[in-house]
């Protein structure tokens, strides 16, 4: 009776074991197909992806699955690729002397019908116990209306700084003006009390009233 009760008690425990596996999975599932961000995973030797989340064809057009048999250099432009080929390196020397492993920076990519988005990575470099390779567990956020929206600010900024100049401008010239013009009253002034006196010649009246 021991032996049964035991088998019965092992099976149970794996019963409960199995379907907390399930739902874990399935909120992970659910999690990566629902965030707005796009979670992924790169490996540095082969430089190929390993697992993207299918938000990935929402914000980029691509599948993970085809997205993952492609070479990076589909999705980032020269600018970008040239970056992330002068980086890898430097960030794997300092994965393998337990250096700094996180890293957030701006990178620009390219959807797959061409359209060019401004996107922030978040990487965090780890050691695949399995395969000994590098990794890049990273996550992707489309930033593409922020920075229009920070652009539009900016040339907002430049147009009310030119308003502001033009106005300054406007105000200094006006004060010039009204300054000359008072200093001008008193030159026609004086040359007016001079046309009308009658001890100077004719010759001496054109000059003054030119």
């Amino acid at each position: 009776f021991m032996f049964i009760g035991e088998m019965f008690s092992n099976a149970l425990l794996k019963q409960l074991a199995d379907r907390q596996i399930r739902n874990s999975d399935e909120r992970y599932r659910f999690l990566s197909e629902n965030i707005n961000d796009i979670i992924w995973v790169f490996d540095v030797e082969t430089k190929k992806y390993r697992y993207i989340s299918p938000t990935l064809t929402r914000i980029f057009g691509y599948t993970p699955e085809e997205l993952m048999q492609l070479d990076i250099s589909v999705h980032l432009p020269p600018e970008s690729l040239e970056a992330v080929n002068r980086y890898l390196p430097e960030r794997l020397a300092n994965l393998r002397n337990n250096l700094q492993t996180r890293y957030i920076e701006e990178l620009d990519q390219l959807a797959k019908d061409g359209r060019l988005l401004h996107t922030e990575l978040t990487q965090n470099w780890v050691i695949n116990k399995e395969s000994g390779h590098a990794e890049i567990i990273g996550i992707t956020r489309d930033i593409t209306e922020r920075k229009e929206l920070e652009e539009q600010r900016r040339l907002l900024d430049i147009q009310r700084q030119q308003s502001l100049k033009a106005d300054s401008l406007g105000r200094m010239a006006g004060a010039i003006a009204h300054h000359f013009n008072n200093q001008l009253q008193v030159i026609l002034g004086n040359l007016e009390l001079l046309g009308l006196n009658r001890q100077i010649d004719e010759k001496s009246k054109k000059h003054v009233g030119d």
